[in-house]
């Protein structure tokens, strides 16, 4: 797995000149974190003068780790929920801290173990006082027999306001739920119903804020759990994520079906190459969002495209001129062999874009989109190096692997923070070390490797123009 296409495209844009150097300023030891097969990815996150990272601790337990930013020494708390081999990255973890100082903490609850055994069924923790790990409680969302939900997500608005996105229901037949947290009463709320499939069908993505402030919610249907079956691209907005509108400003009416043809972008069919793992949505320099995506071409081969809405409609374009096809399918985990990172605008009317192809050695490589177009100019690697080559050279220092197991390579990962109390001019960075996917949800055959130490690193700043840790950090991820 390569490790860092966030890093890639900061090398990308040092050849425009919008990047400085950067150093290693400080760093921290975590703790020991399973390492046998993908968990979850950890979560990192900086406010008001306190640090926390959420991961799997060596025996696969969920652990929250804390510290004063200006000490080394971190705190933990081991929550009784046990991950076990089906769960691997699908058990999702979300934290977030309240303008109050609150901690939140949330799991996927998908093959867990936990005490006691009969628990509401929303694996959700609040801290009773701000900042006090030994205060945590566990609660629940909306009402104490609530639905099991999927794929936990903390979210926060562009005024402070909290959200929680979750699914309700199975791969393959559930419905998109958001509630939003009022901290007076303590007290979330549900919203509308936005993605309903039915019983028949899952959405997979949701709403993300943008540049302009308002929500954009792009997404896919899947019809079973089999991967393949995953069909149309689709996207709305909304200023409050109650009122919602389609690309062209239409009204919509609540919840969304597969059926309502105003929200399509493209009506991919099943088993063309759309996967719901592979879609991600950025913003050019209009701070107009362009979705990007992957899907089989005329020729059967995989692509990448990118599509955004102008005045005549979707301008769908593909990215790429690949050869060879990742032919997916089925449940379970599924190492990607196909990835893509959102559009970033560049100098000159430009776009820059990572992708991946694993096919015959390939990595990670830029390329580069006339962005009046979207057409592809140049795809390579910055400076011609290979993939990889182009990260900070602290970051090259640190990737590679403190495990030596040669049956199981490891991968040196980066996660970003997703707080905003790191220190003007710095940012801060959580290196994973970790082996690569269980495929299928597969125990992995003994031996294993070594626990792996969880590591902080305090990093010069390296963009002028600030850092992408919202949700760009560089672990593979699953289809679900």
């Amino acid at each position: 797995m390569t490790a860092i296409p966030t890093a890639c495209l900061i090398g990308a844009l040092t050849a425009f000149g919008l990047a400085r150097a950067d150093q290693v300023m400080d760093e921290s030891d975590v703790g020991l974190t399973w390492s046998v097969h993908h968990t979850a990815p950890p979560r990192l996150y900086s406010q008001d003068g306190y640090q926390y990272v959420l991961y799997y601790d060596a025996d696969r337990f969920l652990q929250l780790a804390q510290r004063r930013l200006d000490s080394d020494v971190w705190g933990h708390h081991r929550f009784p929920v046990q991950t076990r081999w089906a769960t691997g990255g699908h058990a999702k973890v979300s934290l977030v801290v309240d303008g109050d100082g609150h901690v939140h903490v949330a799991a996927y609850r998908r093959d867990l173990s936990e005490q006691p055994p009969d628990p509401p069924a929303t694996i959700y923790y609040r801290t009773a006082r701000p900042h006090d790990l030994g205060t945590l409680e566990r609660s629940h969302m909306v009402a104490p027999d609530e639905p099991n939900p999927g794929y936990p997500e903390f979210i926060e608005g562009a005024d402070g306001t909290l959200f929680f996105e979750y699914r309700i229901g199975g791969s393959g037949r559930g419905s998109q739920r958001w509630n939003v947290y009022h901290p007076g009463t303590r007290t979330w709320e549900a919203l509308p119903v936005m993605l309903d499939g039915q019983n028949q069908r899952s959405a997979y993505g949701g709403p993300r804020l943008g540049p302009d402030g308002r929500w954009h919610c792009s997404w896919v249907w899947r019809e079973t759990p089999a991967a393949e079956t995953t069909n149309i691209v689709a996207y709305m907005r909304s200023d409050d994520l109650v009122h919602w509108e389609n690309a062209d400003g239409e009204p919509l009416t609540l919840p969304i079906t597969r059926a309502n043809s105003r929200v399509v972008v493209d009506p991919v069919e099943p088993r063309q190459g759309l996967i719901n793992s592979v879609r991600v949505m950025g913003w050019d320099s209009r701070s107009r969002p362009v979705i990007s995506y992957h899907k089989y071409d005329q020729q059967g081969h995989s692509q990448i495209y990118n599509a955004r809405h102008e005045a005549g409609g979707w301008r769908i374009v593909q990215a790429t001129d690949w050869d060879f096809r990742w032919d997916f399918g089925g449940g379970g985990a599924i190492g990607r062999q196909v990835d893509v990172r959102p559009v970033q605008p560049a100098p000159g009317g430009r776009l820059l874009q990572q992708v991946l192809a694993r096919k015959d050695g390939r990595g990670w490589s830029r390329v580069v989109l006339d962005e009046a177009t979207l057409a592809p100019v140049d795809e390579s690697p910055p400076d011609g190096a290979p993939p990889g080559a182009c990260a900070p050279s602290w970051q090259q220092e640190l990737d590679q692997p403190e495990v030596d197991f040669p049956q199981r390579p490891m991968n040196v990962l980066w996660i970003g923070d997703q707080g905003q109390g790191a220190p003007a001019g710095t940012s801060y960075w959580l290196r994973w070390e970790i082996g690569p996917v269980n495929e299928r949800d597969q125990p992995v055959p003994k031996p294993w490797p070594d626990p792996t130490t969880l590591r902080v690193y305090k990093i010069g700043r390296s963009m002028a123009s600030g850092e992408h840790t919202d949700g760009w950090s560089s672990f593979g991820g699953f289809p679900h």
